[in-house]
């Protein structure tokens, strides 16, 4: 698009019909061009639309348009409208209207690019996308389900609210909730699913209820309002509960008797038996009902043998469920009623319950309530007869004597009474038969029926009591201390009467005193009165005679006190088990030992717990002490007191005993520390030596390794050397291709199959501890190589560098391990080597000379150059050759002159073009014929000769002006050129020209005046190029001579003013 363009015509380029040709230039008209096609974007301000939104749509063009419409534009669920443009047809705006009930995250607006065109008429083709915009102006909608549309007493049920999206907003008062509530509103999938809990309302029953939402009070997450209202399918609810009545027909009752019961239901009712009743004192028949559920009948009958007035019936609704389902809650209860079916029962008492010829007793007949019709007839006596049977208190409490039959022995006689022909006062009639207690009617003398002894297979011991029992055949009345004379071990003792006078058993009792041993059984000997008397009630003298005595060959006595003679080890020691056993031995069996009874003594860290214990025989025993741990000694002790030991006769355990002792090694062997190589770098078949040290001898059965990380690769170093000691010795030899620059790493220690155990078995714990720092551990096996060989131009003449470049660090490079290369007539002297870094050197060349190319090589055999690791360098390198072009005679008079030096700063590639070839002997000097080889006659030598004497630039004529009497230079005739030099002498002494021309001088790094007195240096101090750059030139100082010198040497000194020496190298 220009509205400036022109034709123009070379006049020059056309010709007449007379061969005239045109002048200058011709235009045309000027003419405007427009080929650019309009462009447009759309921006639509506000992405996110929702119901009731409105947003801002701007379109704007490259430049003014015409045609523009909204038929040009395509909008994605929404209309445009209001299009105008304010400045002139670039920008034009307009309001989007999303569509009503859509929800839609991708929209575009597109126009059609074909229907506008700029006002040069240029109209575009395809089409211009707007910017994406979401519309959501659809409103959230909702469903409510029941998970149970039937519901009764004590159910709930889960609503669930599902929305047509994610929505805010809804809680409880939202929804409308008839005959029952809702709880626990909540949505766990971001507001699109929300679930509640119905619960009904009590005693209610409808079968017509929704729950209903007031969508208005919920939006979706872009604002949108619900509307209307939303409701649930139709549940119905019952929570009304069956109740009930019991009715018993006869409230009072007495044995024999029943009456009918009667329950009577609200409503009809299933699941109703007898297990729902509880019956005071009685019982139900099965109940049963003839008008479907409603009214049930049983009939009770009264528990025998009970007199209550206070009695219900009571029924457990929740056992009943009415028609609608619901079970009753509660319990309901019958009418009182009252029950007497007790019968009369008597108790019988004969106060004298021994007697004698001549005795009677009192007989006293108790019945439970007031009775009739009692007689002697309803009345039996054993071995007695019953007289004076009477009532004093209205026929509850009866009297009678009871004389016993003369000339009789019997013991266990009773009196007895039927109660089947008494009644009480409502009639009801005994049922049973009372007996008294038991009597003794006695006529005879006593006699000895039998001889208890003590408790046999037991071993009674000093302080125990043996009882003895005398058994008579009646009871004996006793008057004074009556012995039973005993046999322990041989001797004689007696056993005193402690108990039994006036009965049928005589107790003695014998006192076991210290030092009375009988070790196959005590015997009784006989029984002796000692001066008392033994009679029955009736005075009859008792028999002394033994009748039946117990055998007593098991009652033992011992009175000797146990000990404990050893406790030994019993499992090899030393030893590193988990648990281990002791033997116990008493003097005799024991009774009481348990684990209490010893303790453990121990050294070191040994400790174990008391764990089990079991008899082995006789006074023998096992302890088993297990979780043994630690190192060093384990004993077992029998505590000195209180251990509760006894033998067999009780005799308590003497003394404790300090018994044997394991020497216990449970702690595994660690790992203390880890010796790793020394921090150097190593090559391919070196020995990486690791030393494992453990805190205890570890014994080796096998090969473990020691696993490595050697550049991100696992090797292992193998076991060699240390078994049965603290220190364990592992190697790997480094292979060709490991490689690690920051150092290798222990990973851990493998067993690999093999065992480490100390002594006693106990394995060595693999966790590796205080691991050497081996960071300095480098593996390198890779060769070293030269990467490069660069020629680097030095500012001093005669001079040449090359940076050599190795692929790392290495070591062993002198000047002796390169050659230079060269072609043409070049030359130069490998001069000193220095050293940049690991990797880079600089080898410098002195005496550069000649024409062709220098290049530097490292020698492919014999370098001794090596890598930090020892790797020995791998072959030769030939460098990159420099180009020298020829450098004869004075830059400023060369025919084709170098490029001279610029001032300091960054330095730029120069490129020279090479000198042309110039015949042999000619001076490379301008102007030619001054340095012309051929003689000017008269026998003297040629200007030329000044500078190159037999084809070479040195020693020359003009050196030999110059040259120090110290030179060996000259041709020894005294004659140089003009009659100066020749070696004989110099003309102008110790001179600085002289060292110019003279490289045999040393370089002493002096200091050196030219004019002015200002002293330039010679060597390290001259700079880079250990010359005179940087001092004033030779030209410079020779137009400073002051003395006359001829005019010849002068110009021919200005001649040479840009000549840079090269001075003596180091």
């Amino acid at each position: 698009e220009d509205a400036s363009n022109l034709i123009s015509l070379d006049n020059s380029g056309v010709v007449n019909v007379w061969g005239n040709a045109g002048v200058g230039s011709t235009a045309s008209n000027n003419y405007a061009i427009d080929t650019q096609r309009p462009s447009a974007s759309i921006v639509v301000a506000d992405s996110n639309l929702s119901i009731g939104q409105t947003s801002l749509v701007t379109i704007s063009f490259s430049e003014a348009v015409v045609g523009f419409t909204l038929a040009d534009l395509t909008v994605a669920n929404g209309t445009l409208s209001g299009l105008s443009s304010s400045d002139g047809g670039i920008t034009w705006t307009a309001t989007l209207t999303p569509a009503s009930g859509v929800t839609d995250t991708s929209n575009l607006i597109t126009l059609n690019d074909g229907g506008v065109a700029d006002l040069a008429g240029n109209a575009n083709s395809g089409s211009t996308d707007s910017n994406n915009y979401a519309i959501d102006s659809q409103r959230p909608t909702a469903t409510i389900v029941l998970a149970d549309s039937a519901l009764r007493a004590g159910e709930t049920t889960q609503v669930t609210i599902t929305f047509s999206e994610a929505v805010s907003g809804l809680d409880l008062a939202d929804l409308s909730v008839p005959n029952g509530t809702l709880a626990n509103l909540a949505s766990s999938d971001g507001g699109i699913t929300w679930t509640a809990t119905f619960t009904p309302a009590v005693a209610v029953q409808d079968t017509s209820n929704v729950i209903s939402l007031n969508n208005s009070g919920i939006a979706d997450l872009a604002g949108n309002v619900g509307t209307g209202i939303t409701q649930s399918a139709n549940y119905t609810v019952n929570t009304v509960l069956p109740s009930a009545t019991i009715v018993v027909a006869d409230s009072a009752l007495r044995a024999g008797e029943s009456s009918l019961v009667t329950i009577t239901f609200s409503e009809a009712v299933s699941g109703f038996d007898n297990s729902d009743l509880s019956v005071s004192n009685g019982s139900l028949s099965t109940v049963s009902s003839s008008d479907g559920g409603v009214t049930w009948t049983a009939t009770f009958t009264p528990a025998a043998n009970v007199e209550d007035a206070s009695n219900l019936i009571s029924l457990d609704n929740s056992g009943v469920v009415g028609a609608s389902g619901n079970a009753g809650v509660g319990s309901t209860a019958s009418n009182n009623y009252a029950i007497d079916t007790q019968r009369p029962s008597a108790s019988i008492v004969v106060a004298d319950s021994n007697l004698g010829a001549g005795q009677s007793s009192l007989v006293t007949i108790t019945f439970n309530e007031a009775v009739s019709g009692l007689s002697l007839a309803q009345l039996q006596a054993d071995n007695g007869v019953l007289s004076g049977l009477a009532s004093s208190d209205g026929g509850i409490t009866w009297t009678a004597t009871l004389t016993p039959i003369s000339g009789s022995q019997s013991n266990g006689n009773r009196i007895y009474l039927d109660t089947g022909a008494v009644t009480d006062a409502q009639g009801n009639h005994g049922d049973s038969t009372a007996q008294s207690n038991a009597y003794l009617v006695d006529t005879r003398a006593p006699g000895v029926t039998s001889v208890g002894g003590p408790l046999a297979g037991v071993t009674y011991n000093a302080g125990d009591a043996l009882v003895f029992v005398v058994n008579a055949s009646e009871a004996v009345q006793v008057n004074g201390a009556p012995r039973l004379l005993l046999d322990i071990g041989g001797r004689a003792v007696f056993a005193e009467l402690v108990a039994g006078a006036g009965t049928t058993t005589l107790v003695f009792q014998y006192i076991v005193q210290a030092g009375d041993n009988d070790s196959d059984g005590i015997r009784v000997t006989g029984l002796a009165a000692n001066g008392a008397t033994l009679n029955d009630a009736l005075g009859n003298a008792m028999n002394l005679t033994l009748n039946n005595v117990a055998d007593m060959q098991q009652v033992l006595v011992d009175t000797q006190a146990p000990a404990a003679l050893a406790i030994v080890t019993l499992d090899p020691t030393p030893g590193n088990a988990p648990s281990v056993r002791f033997t116990v031995t008493f003097s005799e069996p024991v009774n009481g030992v348990d684990l209490s009874d010893f303790s453990l003594a121990s050294s070191g860290s040994a400790s174990g717990t008391l764990s089990a214990l079991r008899q082995l025989g006789d006074g023998v025993y096992e302890i088993t002490v297990s979780g043994v741990s630690g190192t060093g000694t384990l004993g077992l002790d029998l505590k000195a007191s209180g251990t509760g030991i006894t033998d067999f006769a009780g005799n308590l355990l003497s003394g404790g005993l300090v018994g044997a002792a394991y020497s216990i090694d449970r702690d595994a062997p660690t790992v203390s520390s880890v010796g790793v190589p020394a921090a150097v770098p190593y090559n391919t078949d070196d020995v990486l030596t690791f030393v494992v040290n453990t805190s205890e001898a570890v014994i080796v059965d096998g090969v473990p390794r020691l696993a490595l990380d050697i550049g991100g690769r696992t090797v292992f170093a193998d076991f060699v050397a240390g078994s049965a000691t603290t220190t364990l010795v592992f190697q790997y030899r480094i292979q060709a291709g490991d490689n690690d620059a920051d150092g290798v790493q222990v990973l851990g220690l493998a067993a690999n199959g093999a065992t480490l155990r100390d002594a006693l078995g106990n394995a060595l714990n693999p966790g590796l501890h205080a691991v050497g720092d081996s960071a300095g551990v480098v593996v390198d096996t890779r060769l070293p190589s030269v990467e490069s060989i660069v020629p680097v131009p030095l500012s001093t003449p005669g001079s040449q560098a090359f940076t050599v470049t190795f692929s790392e660090a290495v070591s062993g490079v002198d000047l002796a391990d390169f050659q230079l290369l060269t072609t043409g007539n070049a030359i130069g002297t490998l001069q000193s080597l220095a050293r940049i870094d690991g990797r880079t050197w600089q080898v410098n060349v002195a005496a550069v000379a000649g024409s062709g190319t220098l290049a530097l090589a490292l020698k492919g055999e014999g370098s001794g150059i090596s890598d930090l690791a020892g790797n020995t360098l791998a072959g030769g390198f030939s460098g990159q050759g420099q180009a020298l072009p020829s450098s004869d005679g004075d830059p400023q008079f060369r025919a084709n002159p170098p490029a001279q030096p610029g001032l300091p700063g960054p330095t730029a590639a120069v490129i020279v073009p090479p000198a042309a070839p110039l015949p042999a002997f000619q001076s490379p000097l301008l102007p030619a014929p001054l340095f012309e080889v051929p003689s000017p006659g008269g026998g003297l030598p040629t200007v030329g000769s000044i500078f190159i004497h037999d084809g070479a630039l040195a020693p020359s004529y003009l050196a030999q002006v110059f040259l120090s009497q110290h030179s060996a230079i000259g041709d020894g005739s005294g004659a140089g050129f003009l009659g100066f030099g020749g070696g004989d002498a110099n003309v102008f002494g110790a001179s600085s020209l002289a060292n110019i021309f003279d490289k045999t001088l040393p370089d002493d790094g002096g200091q050196y005046e030219l004019t002015g007195g200002k002293p330039w240096r010679q060597g390290a101090d001259a700079g880079a190029g250990k010359g005179l750059s940087g001092a004033p030139t030779l030209g410079q100082q020779l137009q400073a001579f002051k003395d006359g010198e001829q005019r010849q040497v002068s110009k021919l000194a200005q001649a040479l003013g840009q000549i840079e020496v090269t001075t003596p190298q180091a």
